[in-house]
């Protein structure tokens, strides 16, 4: 009596996850942070879904929008306002050289730093925002996602970032020592100007080129990434860099550079102290190594639109926090 053509979908497919670093901590000196992964706010008020603030009642204010809590209590209307929801591009670098390896499988920085990742990219999905990646090993670009919004470009970054591992340490073995900075340079240059020994004399032309340290430092795969992909962002963007803490010096002229698009700069790092094979070890020297970090994530987070985290294992930074805690204790006894 009639026919009928029906068109089905894709085959369906079972993805198995890998199970997430346990314990993950995110905070900044210690102090766990309260948003969640990749949440953002917007600068602006309306009629979004995230209150804002509190103010007085003016005509022509919905009466939808009255706090009869507030109203209440201050004794004359007042309307709470919320945040409206824009889009926000966001460009993920995820750094996974060879120091990203420590530990056993599933404990290493890069699953810790890999869970941030995905969390931004499962935050850019519920949300439709445009997210783009980045990932970085030692030989450079592992894998080049341009900024999207397109569901199946977000599935991509995913599948991507659940499949890279450190690079192999044995690759590393013939790179260049990290540069030495700028102030350190010129400190060694204005000493060898006055040693007159045969060690001085040698020494003083590596110290005399005044673009030596801009060579060294582009040629690093991290911050090469960043200045190839920040030419093309646009100007509002978000950068979230997930890396740790070996490459100082690095770090901060990629920071420097990620500033540049002026959008948020979010560094995420996990201290090499808290992810020492075997354990803390001896607790007092893993403070201190905390400390000399912790020093280091302040001088980012100090620059302007820039907020940086560590990340890593809660148990162990409570671990060094209790012993840092002792150690004051003890000394106000004294």
């Amino acid at each position: 009596m009639f026919e009928e053509s029906i068109t089905v979908g894709p085959t369906a497919t079972v993805t198995v996850q890998p199970r997430g670093s346990r314990n993950l901590h995110v905070g900044e000196g210690g102090n766990p942070v309260a948003a969640g992964i990749g949440e953002h706010e917007t600068g602006q008020t309306g009629s979004g879904l995230e209150p804002e603030e509190v103010r007085q009642y003016v005509p022509g204010d919905t009466i939808r929008n009255i706090d009869w809590k507030a109203t209440a209590r201050l004794g004359e209307p007042h309307v709470r306002e919320f945040e409206t929801e824009t889009d926000r591009e966001t460009v993920l670098f995820v750094d996974h050289r060879a120091s990203l390896q420590t530990s056993q499988t599933g404990e290493t920085k890069l699953d810790y730093l890999r869970q941030i990742g995905l969390g931004f990219v499962e935050n850019a999905r519920e949300h439709t925002d445009p997210i783009g990646c980045y990932t970085i090993g030692d030989e450079g670009l592992t894998g080049s996602f341009r900024p999207s919004a397109d569901v199946d470009q977000q599935l991509s970054i995913r599948q991507h970032l659940q499949s890279i591992e450190p690079t192999d340490q044995s690759e590393t073995e013939n790179h260049q020592s990290s540069p030495t900075e700028p102030t350190r340079a010129q400190q060694l240059q204005q000493r060898l100007t006055v040693d007159e020994t045969a060690f001085g004399e040698q020494l003083a032309p590596y110290f005399d080129r005044p673009n030596a340290y801009v060579e060294q430092v582009l040629d690093r795969p991290l911050l090469s990434a960043i200045q190839s992909a920040t030419a093309r962002l646009d100007g509002t963007s978000w950068s979230v860099i997930l890396t740790d803490d070996q490459e100082r010096t690095e770090l901060r002229e990629a920071v420097k550079l990620a500033r540049r698009s002026q959008g948020r700069v979010l560094v995420f790092i996990a201290p090499t102290v808290l992810y020492e094979p075997g354990g803390l070890g001896n607790l007092d020297d893993a403070y201190d190594r905390y400390m000399d970090f912790e020093q280091f994530r302040q001088s980012l987070a100090s620059m302007d639109r820039v907020t940086a985290f560590e990340v890593g294992p809660a148990d162990r930074m409570s671990a060094v926090l209790a012993r840092g805690q002792t150690e004051w204790s003890n000394t106000r006894r004294h």
